[in-house]
């Protein structure tokens, strides 16, 4: 799993620095570089934040202190328990979210996750969900967005949206699964940018598959 953490302090989010989760060994170890919000010395946390639980049910994942310009930050390192997440990460100070991860605005590959059926998400996600139970990926690469699956409900369609953390999508295009199954499409996400959240692909059942990783 790769992500963009964005600045979102600010009225037009800026893309900082990437979040990533070890999706080989599949443990949940992540890593991100240490933000500094502040010219004093805080306490931040990092935290990752369910899909559609409305930035409600967070897990804290780690705690560190520091302040802006220290000359190197350190990595924070971090373990999500087991289970099928989607959703996003914030960094929260005192309260406030002061950064959150998000998509593009960036040159090259900027996300990249596992597309996950939404029925197996750990926690549910309060809203309608349908019943498929394929899997595939999703790559962000600049403004482009990729989403192959294998395993989807043979020749169905699909909307493809972006969705806050408050189950309010944006619709992006579509995506048709072919006689087999399989679904390969590509929609431009350069409105999106800064937007925290997640992907989604969602027919007339509800979500079927998020963007997200596994922990096992």
């Amino acid at each position: 799993f790769y992500a963009m953490m964005y600045e979102v302090i600010v009225r037009n989010p800026i893309p900082w620095k990437p979040i990533v989760v070890d999706t080989t060994a599949n443990n949940g170890v992540g890593s991100m570089e240490a933000i500094y919000e502040s010219p004093q010395t805080e306490t931040y946390t990092l935290q990752f934040c369910p899909f559609a639980k409305g930035f409600q049910e967070c897990m804290d994942l780690a705690t560190y202190s520091g302040q802006q310009d220290q000359n190197t930050p350190p990595i924070i390192n971090f373990t999500v328990p087991k289970g099928n997440w989607a959703g996003a990460f914030q960094v929260v100070a005192l309260g406030t979210q002061d950064d959150a991860s998000s998509i593009g605005n960036v040159p090259g590959t900027n996300f990249r996750a596992a597309m996950l059926a939404a029925a197996t998400l750990t926690g549910g996600t309060d809203t309608a969900v349908g019943a498929e139970t394929g899997a595939g990926t999703i790559e962000t690469t600049g403004f482009t967005t990729t989403i192959k699956i294998s395993g989807a409900k043979p020749s169905n369609s699909y909307k493809v949206q972006f969705c806050t953390l408050y189950n309010s999508c944006n619709d992006l295009g579509t995506a048709t699964s072919n006689g087999s199954g399989d679904i390969s499409a590509s929609v431009d996400t350069r409105t999106q940018s800064g937007i925290i959240g997640t992907f989604a692909l969602s027919d007339g059942a509800g979500f079927e598959y998020v963007a997200g990783f596994r922990v096992q």
